[in-house]
C-alpha cells in the first residue's frame, strides 16, 4: 500500500525537560530509524523547554505505525511526543 501512496518527508516533534534526555532520545532515534536530529532550547511546553525534531521519509500509509514507534522511544527518555508534520527540519538543523 505504501508504494501506491508514496513517501513524504516527515518531522516528528517531542519536548523534554533537559537537554541530555533530548539528545539521548535523538541518538536512539537516529540509530534505530535513521532520522536527522535537531535539539533546540525554545518556548516551554508543559514545562519542557527542549524541542527535539526528528526527520525521516515516511510512507503515507504507515504514519500511525511511525508515530507509535517514535512515541515509545520519546516516552522512554521522559519526553512528551507531539506527533509532527510533513516536511523536513527547518534550515540550519544540526546533529544532536
Amino acid at each position: 500500500m505504501t508504494q501506491l501512496l508514496g513517501t513524504i518527508p516527515y518531522t516528528h516533534w517531542a519536548y523534554f525537560t533537559d537537554e541530555a534526555a533530548a539528545k539521548a532520545c535523538g541518538a536512539e532515534l537516529s540509530e534505530r530509524f535513521d532520522c536527522l536530529i535537531d535539539v533546540e532550547l525554545g518556548e516551554r511546553v508543559d514545562d519542557k523547554p527542549y524541542l527535539l525534531l526528528a526527520a525521516r521519509p515516511v510512507g503515507i500509509g504507515e504514519l500511525p505505525e511511525r508515530h507509535d514507534e517514535v512515541q515509545i522511544v520519546v516516552q522512554k527518555h521522559g519526553g512528551s511526543y507531539d506527533f509532527g508534520e510533513s516536511g523536513w527540519l527547518p534550515a540550519g538543523w544540526r546533529q544532536a
